[in-house]
């Protein structure tokens, strides 16, 4: 959608509501789309400067606070009748062969 025409006569035909739209100055000194322009790019440098400087302070801030130090490695064993590894503090041992479950050391001891 194209605007208004700018020539000589538009002022008169459309009436003082779109002097601005024009680039007409409605009064001594006032240039109203410069003025426009000016702010709108003055609002938009401190939106990206924002953005900016708040996408770099976040990751920051999300970080969790690490805790101390990790437990140690466990002792691993396979169950004997399945395979599976799991710790050792869980094992079911019966005859020096490890099992993870009652159910696999009934069928491993038949």
């Amino acid at each position: 959608m194209a605007g208004p025409q700018c020539r000589p006569g538009t002022l008169r035909r459309l009436g003082i509501a779109h002097a601005g739209v024009c680039g007409i100055a409605l009064r001594a000194g006032s240039s109203s789309g410069s003025q426009r322009m000016k702010y709108l790019v003055l609002f938009a440098i401190l939106a990206v400067v924002f953005g900016v400087w708040r996408h770099r302070r976040e990751p920051v801030a999300q970080q969790p606070p690490r805790a101390g130090n990790p437990p140690p490695p466990q002792d691993m064993v396979a169950c004997a009748h399945c395979g599976l590894h799991f710790p050792r503090a869980d094992a079911i041992v019966q005859h020096g062969r490890a099992y993870c479950c009652a159910d696999h050391l009934r069928a491993g001891s038949l």
